[in-house]
C-alpha cells in the first residue's frame, strides 16, 4: 500500500492503484492529498462493464463507501518498466475556473461545516489566491474559521483585531492619562496589522497625525513616536504568537486578512480601525477616534 498524505487529508492506494471508498470520502479529498489540489478529478476513475482501465469520475461526491475505485496514475505505472525519476519542476500555477472554484468551496463546505459569513470569506479567501495548488493553506484557513461565529463581516474583522490586539503590551497605553497616546497607539496597531497583512513596509508613523502636533513641545511628539514604534513592535510579535497558537501558517493568516478587506489594503485598515474602536473605554475617546476613521492608510 501507498500513503499519501497532505495535512488533514491522506488516502490510501494499493499497488495497483485501487482504492477502498471509507465513509464521508469525496475524490476532492483524495486529489488535495496527492497533489495538494482539490481539482484533479480526472485522475480517479471506476471499472465499468468489465474494462480493463478505469473510466474517469467526474464529480467529487460521486462515490459510494465501500466501492473500490482507482488512482489512475498508479493503475497505468504497473504496467509500465520502472525507470529513475528525474525531479520534475513544480508545475506552473493555473488559473482557477468556475467549476473548480465550486468543487472546491463545496468540499471545504462539507469538511469544515462552513456557512454564513465564514464561507464567504474563504470564499473571498480561494478568490484571493486564484489558483489551483492550495489544497493545504485553503484546509488551514477554513479551520480556523470554524470555530469563529460569524455573523457579519464586521463580527469577522472584530476575531481579526482580537488576533492582532497585543492586550499585555497595549494595556498600559489604553489606561495611560494623555489621550493622544491612546489613539496614536490604535492606530499603530491598525497600520503595523495592515502593513503586515498585505506585505508591505511597516510605517513609523502617521504623517496627517504627526502634522496636526506641529508647535507642540519636541518632548511630546518624542512620547508618540516611542509608543507607536512600542506597539507596532508588540503587535507584530503578538501576530507571530497567534499564528503558532493556532496552528495556522503567518501566510495563511494574512490571506484571511486581505479576503476580509477584498484584497484591498486601505478597505481592510478601515474596517479593522472601525473594529478596534471596541478597545477605548472613554467616550470622549470614541468621539475622537471616530472622527479619525475617514484617514486612509497609511496617512
Amino acid at each position: 500500500m501507498k500513503e499519501y498524505k497532505n495535512g488533514k487529508y491522506k488516502v490510501s492506494i494499493a499497488k495497483d492503484g485501487a482504492i477502498k471508498v471509507q465513509q464521508d470520502d469525496w475524490i476532492s479529498k483524495y486529489s488535495a492529498a496527492i497533489y495538494n489540489d482539490f481539482t484533479k478529478l480526472d485522475q480517479f476513475g471506476r471499472m465499468i462493464n468489465g474494462n480493463t482501465f478505469p473510466t474517469i469520475i467526474k464529480s467529487p461526491d460521486d462515490i459510494f463507501a465501500g466501492e473500490t475505485i482507482y488512482h489512475v496514475d498508479d493503475y497505468w505505472s504497473q504496467f509500465k518498466p520502472a525507470t529513475p525519476r528525474k525531479k520534475a519542476s513544480p508545475p506552473a500555477k493555473r488559473k482557477l475556473t468556475p467549476q473548480e472554484k465550486q468543487i472546491i468551496i463545496e468540499t471545504l463546505k462539507h469538511d469544515f461545516n462552513l456557512k454564513g459569513e465564514n464561507l464567504k470569506t474563504v470564499t473571498k479567501v480561494i478568490d484571493v489566491i486564484g489558483h489551483t495548488d492550495n489544497a493545504l493553506a485553503l484546509a488551514e484557513i477554513a479551520g480556523l474559521l470554524e470555530g469563529a461565529a460569524f455573523a457579519t463581516v464586521a463580527s469577522a474583522v472584530n476575531f481579526i483585531a482580537t488576533i492582532a490586539f497585543p492586550v499585555a503590551a497595549f494595556g498600559m497605553l489604553l489606561n495611560a492619562n494623555e489621550a493622544g497616546l491612546r489613539l496614536y497607539g490604535l492606530r499603530a496597531v491598525a497600520y503595523t496589522t495592515t502593513a503586515w497583512a498585505f506585505d508591505k513596509p511597516i510605517p513609523s508613523g502617521s504623517k496627517r497625525a504627526m502634522r496636526n502636533m506641529r508647535g507642540k513641545p519636541a518632548k511630546d511628539i518624542l512620547k508618540l513616536e516611542q509608543a507607536w514604534s512600542n506597539t507596532s513592535r508588540a503587535t507584530i510579535n503578538n501576530l507571530k504568537k497567534e499564528a503558532i497558537k493556532r496552528k495556522i501558517k503567518e501566510v495563511n493568516l494574512k490571506l484571511v486578512y486581505r479576503a476580509l478587506g477584498n484584497n484591498n489594503a486601505n478597505q481592510f485598515c478601515g474596517l479593522l480601525m472601525k473594529e478596534l474602536t471596541s478597545k477605548l473605554k472613554s467616550r470622549i475617546d470614541i468621539i475622537n477616534w471616530e472622527g479619525q476613521l475617514n484617514y486612509g492608510y497609511p496617512e
